[in-house]
């Protein structure tokens, strides 16, 4: 399914009050009729994807029922098939087989008289609740709709206009919150150095062969996957390869941008198709069509995408093309589980160093009183220690490297994930549960300079690795000294310096706006006053592209959505 809702019928209110306003929110967000299941203790409205739909619900006579959100593989099997072999095999009151078990996806099951329901293990789909769990939904703009009072999560605001996503369970409005994912994060195991750097690979790459096993059989030549200069979409495609999957690829950027003229060498070699989309080459429609646009995106992104909802209309289009015909949406992304992501020496660091380093992509300068850098970091190690579920501040080089699927990917990569999911069948392959607990134990030493996931695509498939990247090399071969020298850079500057470095460049530089961001079209959809976001920062101050697409977003968010406190 795309969406869902379910409202529980002891919530006080009105049922049927709330089962209208949330369906009437869906309905504008593109939704068509939903399924209903109507229980004595809950009322659950299941909604096909927009484009692709899957069958993700079966009932059966006695009561028994499995649906999901999302994408849910098990056994190798999708849809009504998947869902009936995960019903036949459920134990209510058990924790399920995780290990069979592959997706994005919220799962709902009844038997013998008992409901559960649960999240993908890493969270990568996205469900929000309200603070007494009266309500669940996969939409959080359809939870604000039947949030009694609106207040403001001053933290979660800075969180999404700085680094594109609010973390912790948390969201901008206070009395919603992100789903928990369901086990315990599986990071507590120390680095495991079982051999050789082919040893290593050969691990991983076996664990990836059973989940491409599944989509292939699942999909077959029905996917759409990115190839581009980098080592995540060679990885995915040669695991397609193997399976003998032949696949829709397209790539993003300009006809000179290095993952443009990298895959398509790769593509004219190999002989085969690649659909080349370059965003930036998008016609502007004229101010007065604007508003259209951006209220469509605000509907479809479900309010606050990582990304904003101030584009041309490529981003929506690009996502609708991917699942055209019914194609899973293969995103390739969180392949760096395999590499050194945080850029950081072979050694324990602090909570704070982290932050310092990754988590500071912003200038507290252009922020408004009462913001505190310092309770800004201090607030963001805490939803660390509890995403990794830890109470100590030294962390080891272990649970740095965990940080990166358990808080990262699920707060902010699996936000991409969810949306397409919206559209038709997604799936992030590379962060799957079975494959980050292998990954996160791998010494470092093979996941630097990206030597572990090039040996990975050289021992797949060499054919495919020995093409150029856009790092400067190729895959089969030792990583160039440019490469090298880059990240060691990085590596020696410390955590304490790194916090620097992105206000330093902004406070140097104005990056050119796209057409846009220009006033022309911000006016035309917002109040370029910025009323509500100029209470959290001085506006004028603001040059990064990213954060203005998201600080319009924020304001068209909360002036879209009624009275806030």
């Amino acid at each position: 399914m795309g969406a869902f809702f379910l409202v529980r019928k002891a919530a006080g209110e009105n049922p049927a009050g709330r089962e209208a306003r949330l369906d009437a929110a869906l309905g504008t967000q593109g939704f068509s009729a939903p399924k209903i299941i109507d229980d004595p203790d809950y009322v659950l409205h299941l909604y096909p994807k927009q484009v692709a739909p899957l069958k993700n619900a079966v009932v059966r006579p006695d009561g028994d029922f499995c649906a999901c959100a999302g994408t849910f593989l098990y056994r190798n099997q999708v849809g009504v098939a998947a869902l009936n072999a995960f019903l036949d095999d459920f134990r209510a009151g058990r924790a399920p087989d995780w290990d069979h078990m592959r997706g994005a996806y919220w799962l709902i099951v009844r038997k013998a008289g008992r409901t559960e329901s649960f999240l993908d293990p890493l969270g990568t789909y996205k469900a929000y609740k309200l603070a007494d769990e009266s309500v669940v939904s996969s939409s959080f703009l359809a939870c604000l709709a039947v949030l009694p009072v609106r207040k403001i999560d001053r933290q979660a605001v800075y969180e999404y206009l700085f680094q594109g996503a609010t973390y912790g369970n948390d969201t901008v409005a206070k009395g919603i919150k992100l789903i928990d994912t369901p086990v315990a994060a599986p990071f507590d195991a120390d680095v495991d150095d079982i051999g050789s750097l082919a040893t290593h690979a050969a691990l991983h790459n076996e664990h990836l062969a059973a989940d491409f096993q599944g989509i292939a059989r699942c999909f077959g030549d029905k996917i759409d996957t990115a190839l581009s200069g980098g080592y995540d979409s060679r990885l995915t495609y040669a695991h397609l390869r193997r399976e003998k999957v032949i696949p829709r690829l397209h790539v993003y950027g300009r006809r000179d941008d290095a993952d443009v003229t990298v895959a398509r060498t790769i593509a004219d070699s190999l002989g085969i198709p690649l659909d080349h989309v370059d965003k930036s080459r998008t016609a502007p429609v004229p101010p007065d069509a604007f508003p259209d646009i951006v209220e469509r995106n605000f509907q479809f992104f479900d309010g606050l995408p990582t990304d904003g909802i101030f584009d041309g209309g490529m981003d929506l289009k690009s996502r609708m093309m991917g699942c055209e015909d019914g194609r899973l949406a293969l995103n390739g992304g969180g392949g760096e589980i395999f590499r050194n992501f945080f850029y950081l020496p072979d050694r324990a660091f602090s909570v704070r160093d982290l932050v310092w380093t990754f988590y500071s992509r912003f200038d507290p300068g252009v922020c408004r009183p009462p913001f505190s850098e310092a309770d800004y970091h201090q607030r963001l190690g805490e939803k660390i220690r509890a995403a990794l579920r830890i109470d100590h501040e030294t962390l080891s080089r272990a649970e740095i490297e965990a940080v990166y699927p358990a808080f990262r990917c699920r707060f902010w990569t699996g936000r991409n994930t969810a949306i397409n999911n919206r559209l038709g069948p997604a799936l992030t392959p590379l962060v799957e549960y079975q494959t980050v607990r292998a990954a996160i134990r791998t010494p470092l030493k093979y996941k630097n300079f990206g030597r572990l996931e090039a040996e990975m695509i050289r021992s797949m498939d060499p054919e495919l690795a020995a093409f150029p990247s856009a790092y400067g090399h190729a895959f089969d071969g030792p990583p160039s000294a440019g490469h090298i020298w880059k990240e060691r850079l990085t590596y020696l500057r410390p955590p304490r310096l790194r916090r620097y470095s992105f206000r330093l460049r902004q406070r140097l530089s104005t990056p050119p706006r796209p057409f846009y961001l220009t006033i022309p079209y911000v006016k035309a959809a917002l109040d370029t006053r910025f009323p509500v976001m100029n209470m959290f920062v001085d506006v004028p101050k603001i040059r990064d592209p990213e954060q203005l697409r998201r600080l319009a977003t924020l304001e068209y968010f909360f002036t879209r959505t009624g009275d806030w406190a």
